[in-house]
């Protein structure tokens, strides 16, 4: 009878230890594959957040070819962050950058940009031909996100996008640095 007893007791710690180590796998998958949460982004990046954010994508320019600054809240650019200059194959020009860094995503949605920000975007692609690029990073830290899209201004059109319709601006490998194609000025 005492043998049945502490058999029973060995087999419920075994079950309750491989359902706590389960749960814990779980729980790290979420956490890594973003995964759903009740904080659904904006574009009210602390000042800290996006500092963060500034120079994990700042580094991710080659010094030989391009120049990055960051652009003062004074200058009203079409709200962007940063300018980028370039100085690739004796070609010469800039784009700007408006960032974004989110921790988490609500039911495959993101939002892109306020109503105010599409109005200067497209007043800006209108009136000039330096392109202004939206980076949002998503998960991960400031410093370091889970998933990176690299997405052209002029292809916003709403505030909320889902995020497999932005799937093609992705960046693919997060370890290489921008690539900016002259030809079809697109940054990836």
């Amino acid at each position: 009878m005492k043998l049945i007893s502490i058999a029973i007791i060995i087999v419920g710690l075994g079950i309750t230890s491989t359902g706590i180590f389960i749960n814990s796998l779980n729980a790290d998958f979420k956490s890594e594959n973003i995964g759903e949460s009740q904080y659904t982004g904006n574009n009210d990046i602390s000042e800290i957040n996006l500092e963060k954010f500034s120079e994990y994508v700042s580094g991710k320019f080659s010094s030989n070819y391009f120049k990055v600054t960051r652009i003062e809240k004074e200058n009203p650019f079409a709200g962007s962050d940063l300018k980028v200059e370039y100085n690739i194959s004796e070609e010469q020009g800039s784009f700007y950058l408006k960032l974004d860094w989110i921790r988490q995503y609500s039911n495959n949605n993101i939002n892109v940009a306020t109503l105010e920000d599409i109005n200067a975007y497209q007043s800006h692609n209108h009136t000039s031909d330096e392109p202004i690029f939206k980076i949002i990073g998503i998960g991960g830290n400031e410093a370091n996100p889970k998933l990176l899209f690299i997405i052209p201004t002029k292809e916003i059109e709403t505030e909320n996008v889902n995020v497999f319709a932005i799937d093609n601006f992705k960046k693919d490998n997060l370890a290489r640095n921008f690539f900016y194609d002259l030809s079809t000025q697109k940054l990836r």
